[in-house]
C-alpha cells in the first residue's frame, strides 16, 4: 500500500463516529478536499497561527486574506487577488470545504456564531502533519475516508468495487453513493456527487492500488498520485514522463523551451512546496535537535543550524526539491566549505553529501 499512516491519525478517526446517517451532514467531503488543497489550506492555517499567536478562534475569511495564503494561491494555484470582491465565492471553497471537512474529522472544531462559521483548532500536531506536505494529506484521507465509509455503512459497497473492477460493479457503486448522498444529505444535484464520488473513490484507489473513476468512468489503469490533486499534474509530475537517455536537466530545459519560460503556476507551485519544506524542516530541528547540525554524530560543529541544504541539489534533482528527506539542517561552515567547495554551489563533495545521508537516515529513525 503506497500509503503509511500515522497512530494518531488512526486513534482520531477511531474516536469519533463519522455516520452520515445520523448527522445528515453534507460537507464531510467535497470536491475541493484533494491532497494538494488540503495540504496548502492547512499550512496557509498553520502560518496563520503562528503568526497571530493569541488568536484562538478564525474564520475561513481570515485565513484566506492572509498574505502568506494571498501570495502563494495566487501563484501556487493560478488564483485571483483573494481581496478582489469578484473572487469571493470562489475562494470561499476553495477554503471552506477543507476547513469544514477537518471539523467534522475532528482536527478543527466548528462553533456556528448566528450566520457565521468560526473554527478553532483541536489537534494541531495532526494539521501540522497534513500541512507538511501532500503525501501526508493522502495518509489523512484514506483513514478518514475509510472511517467514515464504515460508520455510514458503505465500506462493503466501495470493497466490492475493488475487488471485482468491472463496468457494472462501477455503476452500482457510483449510483448506490449518489442515493445515499440524496437520502442523508442535503446534496441534490447531480453533478455534485459524481464529483464527490471521483475525489473520494479515488483516495481508496490509489491506497490500493486499484482502478477507480475518471471523468465519471471506471479508469482505464490503476489511479496514481498526480490523479489526486486538484488541476491534475503539478510541475513535478512532468519529470515522470522524462523520455529514457535524457537527463533530468536536459528533460527540464526542454520544458522550459516548450513552455516559453515555464508554467509560471507550475514554477511558482514548486517554490512554495520547496520553502513550506524547508520551514517544516526548520521546525523540526528548533524544537527536537536544539537547532544544531543533523550530522551531529559525524562533526564536531555547535553552531546553528542555519543552512537548509538540498542533499541531492535542485538544479538536478528539480523532482524532489521539496521532498522532507532530501533537506537537511546543516551550519554555514557545513554548507559554504564543505556541501560547496570553496562556497561555489555548482560543485558537490561527493564524500561530505554521503555525510549528509547518514545524518538524515538517523533524523528519519
Amino acid at each position: 500500500m503506497p500509503i503509511s499512516i500515522p497512530q494518531n491519525i488512526i486513534d482520531l478517526v477511531n474516536s469519533h463516529n463519522y455516520d452520515v446517517r445520523i448527522s445528515n451532514y453534507g460537507r464531510w467531503f467535497d470536491q475541493k478536499c484533494t491532497p494538494n488543497v488540503l495540504s496548502f489550506v492547512s499550512d496557509c492555517l498553520v502560518v496563520f497561527l503562528e503568526n497571530n499567536p493569541d488568536v484562538s478562534q478564525f474564520r475561513v475569511v481570515d485565513v484566506w486574506h492572509s498574505e502568506y495564503s494571498r501570495e502563494n494561491a495566487m501563484g501556487s494555484f493560478g488564483k485571483p487577488d483573494p481581496l478582489n470582491r469578484s473572487a469571493r465565492s470562489e475562494y470561499d471553497k476553495f477554503y471552506s470545504q477543507p476547513l469544514l471537512m477537518l471539523a467534522y474529522a475532528g482536527v478543527l472544531k466548528l462553533i456556528k456564531k448566528g450566520n457565521r462559521n468560526v473554527f478553532e483548532v483541536v489537534d494541531r500536531n495532526i494539521l501540522m502533519y497534513i500541512a507538511m506536505r501532500d503525501r501526508n494529506a493522502v495518509d489523512f484521507l484514506y483513514a478518514y475516508i475509510d472511517k467514515v465509509l464504515l460508520d455510514s455503512g458503505l465500506k462493503n459497497s466501495f470493497d466490492r468495487f475493488f475487488t471485482t473492477q468491472s463496468l457494472e460493479e462501477y455503476c452500482i457503486l457510483k449510483d448506490n453513493f449518489e442515493n445515499f448522498l440524496h437520502e442523508n444529505t442535503p446534496i441534490e444535484g447531480h453533478l455534485e456527487c459524481g464529483r464527490i464520488f471521483t475525489k473520494v473513490v479515488n483516495v481508496l484507489a490509489y491506497a490500493k492500488e486499484k482502478r477507480g473513476s475518471v471523468k465519471g468512468r471506471i479508469s482505464e489503469t490503476n489511479i496514481t498520485l498526480p490523479m489526486l490533486m486538484y488541476k491534475g499534474e503539478n510541475f513535478r509530475d512532468l519529470y515522470t514522463n522524462k523520455p529514457r537517455g535524457m537527463t533530468r536537466a536536459e528533460y527540464q530545459a526542454s520544458l522550459i523551451n516548450q513552455n516559453q519560460g515555464g508554467d509560471s503556476v507550475s514554477s511558482a507551485f514548486s517554490v512554495y512546496q520547496t520553502n513550506r519544506a524547508k520551514r517544516y524542516v526548520r521546525s523540526y530541528n528548533i524544537r527536537f535537535n536544539d537547532n544544531i547540525s543533523e550530522i551531529k554524530n559525524y562533526s564536531r560543529e555547535t553552531d546553528e543550524a542555519s543552512y537548509i541544504h538540498h542533499i541531492f541539489p535542485r538544479s538536478q534533482y528539480p523532482e524532489i526539491s521539496h521532498y522532507l528527506e532530501n533537506l537537511i539542517a546543516i551550519t554555514p561552515n557545513q554548507h559554504w566549505n564543505k556541501a560547496h567547495p570553496h562556497g561555489n554551489t555548482q560543485r558537490i563533495d561527493r564524500s561530505f553529501q554521503h555525510l549528509l545521508i547518514l545524518g538524515k537516515i538517523d533524523t528519519i529513525r
